[in-house]
């Protein structure tokens, strides 16, 4: 996945961060005691979220 530096919605090029905050970590199926925080790319313009992606995706790896 290639990350956006331009908005495909509206075409603004202000790309913000964030982090979803509260119970929104993303917890590793099976293992409810590991999780991540969500971090987002959002238009600073259009509020279009661009790219959502975890901190931590190592802890997402399968068992085998």
């Amino acid at each position: 996945m290639v990350s956006q530096d331009k908005c495909p919605e509206c075409g603004s090029r202000y790309i913000g961060e964030g982090v979803l905050s509260g119970y929104a970590d993303l917890t590793v199926k099976g293992k409810f005691f590991s999780s991540s925080k969500v971090l987002a790319k959002v238009c600073s313009n259009c509020g279009l979220i661009l790219e959502l992606r975890v901190a931590d995706p190592e802890k997402f790896v399968p068992n085998e």
